[in-house]
């Protein structure tokens, strides 16, 4: 037997019903021999108790309690009113059906948050009287009756059910009795339902409308199904057969794979769960596709119909010559020769091919990228210049790096059109990626590239050259000075900015570049590339780029290095491009070190030459006798003196400074110590020599917090300083 329950529709809810006590009939018929009418009387109880939310919402000297009370089938029905006074705790009413008679009794009582009733019912009699068809002997026939409880603005209805099991037995006077004993419950076990077309994964392939059917069980009935396409209800029936076989209909859906469910409910309003059929509505249409005449598509072909809703993939494939320039359609273009898409009504695409441009393009090409100096009063940052290296092939794809603030960021799997123009993202861990726009081609007969790097808030051009690893007229041994230049925002003040001078050697083999760096504040750095290709008569180029500082700090430029008439050729900052990108030199704050305040793009003005080592019993100057000067590094005064050059070593003439300085005629390196005038400590010297026609030696030494000009000039001129 299962329990009673009630189903509750809550309008507002001062209330809240816990459980249902009692429910019991007794049902007494009398039968007229001969006749086919029952008079009927009924006596029944039923109690609930229920949880007031707020006790004192419910007043009983101003708020009207309904109670309405129906049992189909013996249409018996009534109503109280309850007008009472806001002290009483309980009482007890009498209920009356329609017709004003009384045939029952209500009591309400409350206590505390708690209100309980109880109905007692002694003779419920029908308004007229009801024909029944009754079955001679023993039976049992299930009945229902709906009720709904009202107290205040809270309201709530049910649907019970009971059997009810007769006996006949013959009366007096000719008169049959048949006793009814009655035990109510309540329905709580929801239906089950099943769906018997379509069947799993059926293809329907005729419009709609489509007819669903099943078969659905209950205790007592189902009175409705409802039908589901996906989340949305598309409708009801109640085309439910005794035998619990039901009908539905479907009069819309849309093409593709669908997702359909149905559900039952019950004459209690218990709802089952749903079932689901997984169905596809095949409609076909037409594919409009266009293929270039430099290449082929598999996959599908123009006009074929396919099938909409349903996912498709082409593949286009150039022809010898040719490259694939991307799938273009009314809303977007994709650079994968694989493309996977999904039919739809109209759809149209193009596979574009166009000259493969990649023959003399394909290779690793390398090069910079930092704020333009036309737009930007900062010519650069760490957090938006740095290094870019990338390796085409012959037909059109890529990958590379680049690297900046300390990271390096690798990339892969883009692609260039045959106009030479890649668009791609690089990831960044933590961060926006970089968007990378480049363009590549020929220029003057030189394979380079110019683009952008970007990552939503700064933009900064970018410009690449294609490394030329080969035998070259450019190969060898160089040295080089940086001369120092101003800084962002600072005053030409050797105790604001190092104005001592850089220097450097490059070693070029077979296209691979070496290249050291000695900063004027201590810092020195190696890097490898390429050499850039250019055309003879523009000389080559090579991108120099380090990340100092752990990211907070770099060094960024091109060296230049160009055919001579001399027969020592020349390297130089390069400043040729269509904006002058000088060297730069960022120093971020420290607490250690020289200018712990640190500075922002101090220009590097890059000078050198092919490095020659003198013969035998020769020296890398014009001349033996040379002059030497020290300035800045703490100097309260320059210091300018004489000197005799040998092959290996500098001799001051008038050796106050107690100076040691030697010189590697093989490297060109410069090395030694003097006595500071001021400080009065051995101080070092670090330099090079640069051989251009007469020869020059640049550098620096380090005082107590300044950095300290150190040169070697046969003509005593001391350029620059």
């Amino acid at each position: 037997m299962k329990k009673l329950v009630l189903l509750w529709l809550i309008i507002l809810a001062p209330i809240e019903v816990l459980a249902v006590d009692s429910f019991k009939f007794t049902e007494r018929l009398v039968d007229t021999v001969g006749a086919a009418d029952i008079k009927t009387t009924v006596s029944a109880s039923i109690g609930a108790s229920f949880t007031l939310a707020n006790p004192t919402a419910i007043s009983f000297a101003d708020t009207n309690t309904v109670w309405s009370f129906n049992i189909n089938g013996f249409g018996a029905e009534g109503t109280i009113a309850v007008a009472h006074p806001r002290t009483a705790t309980s009482f007890t009413i009498p209920f009356k059906n329609s017709a004003e008679k009384q045939v029952g009794t209500v009591t309400f009582a409350r206590v505390g948050s708690m209100l309980n009733f109880t109905a007692n019912f002694t003779d419920l009699m029908p308004n007229s009287i009801v024909t029944r068809s009754l079955t001679a002997g023993n039976g049992v026939e299930a009945h229902a009756f709906e009720f709904t409880i009202a107290v205040g603005s809270a309201r709530f209805t049910g649907t019970a059910f009971y059997k009810a099991t007769k006996t006949s037995t013959p009366g007096a006077g000719g008169t049959t009795l048949r006793n009814y004993s009655v035990a109510g419950e309540m329905d709580t076990t929801k239906p089950t339902i099943t769906i018997t077309s379509p069947t799993a994964n059926q293809r329907l392939l005729t419009d709609p409308p489509y007819l669903l059917t099943g078969k659905t069980a209950d205790t007592y009935g189902v009175r409705e199904v409802r039908v589901y396409v996906g989340t949305e209800r598309v409708g009801e029936s109640s085309n439910i057969a005794s035998n619990g076989v039901w009908q539905a209909q479907i009069n819309a859906l849309d093409a593709g794979p669908q997702t359909i469910s149905v559900e039952g409910v019950d004459l209690a309003g218990n709802v089952s769960a749903r079932a689901t059929v997984k169905v596809t509505r095949v409609v076909t249409a037409p594919l409009n596709l266009a293929v270039d005449a430099g290449g082929t598509v598999t996959g599908a072909t123009n006009a074929q119909r396919l099938e909409l809703g349903k996912s498709y993939t082409l593949r286009a494939m150039p022809k010898a010559g040719f490259i694939f320039d991307g799938w273009v359609s009314a809303t977007a273009t994709n650079m994968n020769p694989s493309l996977t898409f999904t039919m739809t009504n109209g759809l149209s695409l193009h596979a574009a091919f166009g000259t493969n441009i990649y023959s003399v393009l394909n290779g690793t090409m390398a090069g910079l990228f930092r704020p333009d100096p036309l737009e930007s009063p900062v010519l650069g940052m760490p957090t938006n210049s740095g290094y870019f290296t990338i390796s085409l092939t012959a037909n059109g794809g890529a990958s590379g790096k680049i690297v900046m603030a300390g990271t390096t960021l690798p990339f892969s799997g883009a692609v260039f059109d045959s106009h030479g123009f890649g668009q791609f993202l690089v990831k960044r861990t933590g961060k926006t990626p970089l968007s990378v726009m480049l363009s590549v081609g020929v220029v003057w007969g030189v394979p380079t590239g110019f683009g952008l790097v970007s990552d939503g808030t700064f933009e900064s051009p970018l410009r690449v050259d294609l490394m030329h690893r080969a035998n070259h007229s450019f190969d060898g041994y160089y040295t080089f000075a940086a001369v120092p230049g101003s800084a962002s925002g600072l005053q030409r003040d050797p105790a604001v900015v190092p104005l001592g001078y850089g220097f450097g050697t490059v070693t070029i083999a077979f296209g691979v570049v070496q290249v050291t760096v000695n900063l004027p504040d201590g810092t020195s750095f190696i890097t490898s590339t390429a050499l850039g290709y250019r055309a003879t008569d523009f000389g080559a180029r090579v991108p120099i780029y380090a990340s100092l500082q752990g990211g907070k700090g770099m060094y960024i430029g091109w060296l230049l290095f160009t055919p001579s008439v001399t027969p020592i050729q020349s390297v130089k900052g390069d400043t040729s491009n269509t904006r002058p990108y000088p060297f730069t030199w960022t120093k971020a704050p420290s607490a250690t070190g020289y200018y712990t305040n640190g500075f922002t793009n101090m220009l590097q003005e890059i000078y050198g030459t092919l490095y020659v080592a003198p013969s035998p019993g020769q020296v890398a100057f014009q001349s033996t006798n040379v002059f030497v000067k020290f300035q800045y590094g703490n100097l309260k005064s320059n210091v300018v003196t004489s000197a005799v050059a040998s092959r290996t070593s500098i001799g001051l003439t008038n050796n106050l400074l107690q100076a040691r300085i030697q010189l590697n005629p093989n490297t060109g390196a410069v090395t030694g110590t003097f006595k500071h005038p001021d400080t009065e400590l051995t101080t070092k010297i670090n330099a090079v020599v640069v051989r251009n026609p007469i020869g020059f030696v640049f550098g620096y030494f380090l005082g107590t917090n300044q950095a300290g000009y150190f040169a070697v000039d046969p003509e005593g001129i001391f350029e620059g300083n």
